[in-house]
């Protein structure tokens, strides 16, 4: 099990998110991976329960729902290293550069990396409020 913050961040154009929008999937990350996804747009807290299960995942750029479904079948949550959003500008060349590398060698070679997580059973969020 990964070990996830119970508070998340979820960027959205969406000024009507609700519990029931999470299907296949909510993805939720650090403020500024919620922020970078949707600059100017909607911004929301998301706050999810302490502990809950979770499985790793690799951030390949895309998340097709054939995946999606699988790793749901295999824990509520489904945390993976941010490879793209919520990088400082100075990190994009090194981020670009170790893009086939495992993620422990990303994380220590790109500055910024972070996890984020896409949550597919609602029954781990404890609260959704809209901050921006």
């Amino acid at each position: 099990m990964t070990p996830i913050s119970d508070i998340q961040w979820h960027g959205s154009d969406r000024d009507d998110l609700t519990l029931k929008t999470v299907k296949p999937g909510l993805h939720v990350g650090t403020r500024t991976q919620a922020e970078m996804r949707w600059p100017g747009r909607h911004l929301y807290r998301i706050e999810i329960a302490t502990g809950c299960r979770t499985i790793r995942l690799r951030d390949t750029g895309g998340w097709s729902d054939k995946r999606l479904r699988a790793a749901a079948k295999r824990a509520p949550v489904a945390v993976y290293l941010n490879r793209y959003e919520g990088l400082p500008l100075d990190a994009i060349n090194a981020a670009a550069e170790n893009d086939n590398a495992p993620d422990y060698q990303f994380r220590k070679k790109v500055a910024g990396a972070e996890d984020s997580a896409i949550i597919f059973d609602i029954d781990v969020i404890r609260c959704v409020e809209r901050v921006i």
